[in-house]
This record gives C-alpha cells, sequence and structure tokens, in this order.
C-alpha cells in the first residue's frame, strides 16, 4: 500500500511540476512585457502581472495555489485498506487494497484545472526563451530588444535597485534571499502565518471542549494522545472511513488478539 502511494505521489509531483515550469516561463515572459522583470527566477504563486483577469494574475495564481493543495491531498486519500467485516461476526477478514474513486475524480480535476491555467498564460504572451539559464533569457532579451541600458548601475546587485553610486566591483559574498527576491518574505510569513493559525486553532477547540463540552462525556472519553485528534470521537477509538464502511482500531485490536 505505502508502495503505490508513494508511485502516486511522485506521479502527482511530476505532473505539477511540469505544469509550473511552464506557468513560470509565461510568467517570466509576461513580466518582460510589462517591463517588469527584474529577476529570472520568480515565485510563480506569489508574483503576479498586472490585471485580476490574466492568466499569470492574482486571481489565477490563488486559484493555482488552491489546486496545488488539492492535489497533493487528494492524492494522498487515493490508495487505502478496504476491511471486509460480515455483519454476522465481529471477526475482520484480511484487508484489500482499495483505490477510493472520489478523491481520484477530485486528483484528475485539480490537474485539469492546473493544466488549462499554465496552457491560458502560455498562449496569452510571446515567450522568448524556454530555458531558465539566465544568460540564454539574455540573449533574448538583447535579440527582441527588451534590454533597456540602465546608467551608473556597472556590475550592481540586483538587490541593490534603488543605488546609483556608479559603478563598483561585484560583491565577494552574495546578498541572502531574503534582500536579493521580496516574494521570498512573503513565503516566510505565510508559513510562519500558516503556524500561527494552527496553533491558535488548536488552543481554541481545547478551550472550547474544555470549557463547554467536558462535562458531557465521562474521563474515559476525555481529550487525550491516544485520539490523534483535537476532537474526541466518543467512543474512546480512532474509526476510519473504508470503502467498505466503519473500522474501529479497538474492535480491530480485540479480533486479532482473539
Amino acid at each position: 500500500m505505502e508502495i503505490l502511494a508513494l508511485t502516486l505521489n511522485l506521479i502527482v509531483t511530476l505532473c505539477t511540476e511540469s505544469i509550473g515550469f511552464v506557468h513560470c516561463i509565461s510568467l517570466r515572459s509576461a513580466l518582460t512585457s510589462e517591463s517588469r522583470l527584474w529577476l529570472n527566477t520568480n515565485l510563480r504563486l506569489l508574483t503576479a502581472v498586472r490585471g485580476w483577469y490574466s492568466p499569470n494574475g492574482a486571481l489565477l495564481n490563488g486559484i493555482s495555489g488552491v489546486l496545488l493543495v488539492i492535489s497533493y491531498s487528494s492524492a494522498s486519500l487515493v490508495v487505502c485498506l478496504d476491511y471486509q467485516i460480515p455483519s454476522h461476526t465481529p471477526i475482520i477478514f484480511p484487508a484489500r487494497i482499495a483505490f477510493a474513486g472520489l478523491p481520484l475524480i477530485i486528483l484528475g480535476v485539480a490537474l485539469s484545472l492546473q493544466v488549462m491555467i499554465a496552457l491560458s498564460g502560455m498562449w496569452a504572451v510571446k515567450i522568448l526563451t524556454w530555458s531558465s539559464s539566465p544568460f540564454d533569457l539574455t540573449a533574448a532579451l538583447v535579440h527582441h530588444t527588451q534590454l533597456t541600458p540602465a546608467t551608473l548601475r556597472c556590475m550592481c546587485r540586483v538587490s541593490d535597485l534603488d543605488t546609483y553610486g556608479g559603478p563598483t566591483k561585484p560583491p565577494e559574498i552574495q546578498p541572502s534571499a531574503w534582500r536579493a527576491h521580496p516574494s521570498i518574505r512573503k513565503a516566510v510569513f505565510s508559513l510562519w502565518g500558516i503556524v500561527a493559525a494552527c496553533a491558535g486553532w488548536a488552543a481554541l477547540v481545547m478551550y472550547i471542549w474544555g470549557k463547554f463540552l467536558g462535562g458531557w462525556v465521562s474521563s474515559s472519553d476525555a481529550l487525550t494522545l491516544q485520539t490523534g485528534s483535537f476532537l474526541p470521537n466518543g467512543v474512546g477509538s480512532i474509526r476510519y472511513l473504508m470503502p467498505g464502511g466503519f473500522c474501529s482500531l479497538s474492535t480491530w485490536q480485540l479480533s486479532r488478539d482473539r
């Protein structure tokens, strides 16, 4: 089961990376057409062109991010175990590997929508070069007369956009990504924001449960580390929904011991 799940995740990763490459190249060409291409590599989901309706705009970039999350989430739910539990006996027969249909459909729809967004972005602009090398990109920009000389900035770094002190020597140490790429700050703030939101949600749920719902159940059903969830299930065991029905870990343990 783990091998099948890993194989499916590798296939999904290959598809999303290919879609992301096309989307990144189209975004770079779109930024070039607006004379806003400052860096060879841009965070494609956090960098947008002007116009919310554009294939590389903020709206479709946000939708692409949501679809990317849905792709990996649904891929982890496709492969599961199907337990055979007859109604006349509590004994659980050996499980079979099964493929859930609904997560597989959602995965296909999410990947298809990402492909449509990437292709629309590719058709909306003129692709100057498919190479990811900055040297090939520079040659393509010079060939298509997309470069404008910047005076008094010979050998200056891209991070020093507001510095006009004349030609300078190349620095021995390159600046950090935090300083050189403004989108890195957005990514870092977003990641730590998600951590804070999860911690706040956990604290809120535990507070509400202990304050208002703690007296409704017995002590054996209270919030414990064995439940694997912030919300107790009220039956003292973890249950998973499989294609064949519900399977209780406590029941499985009992039948196995017998």
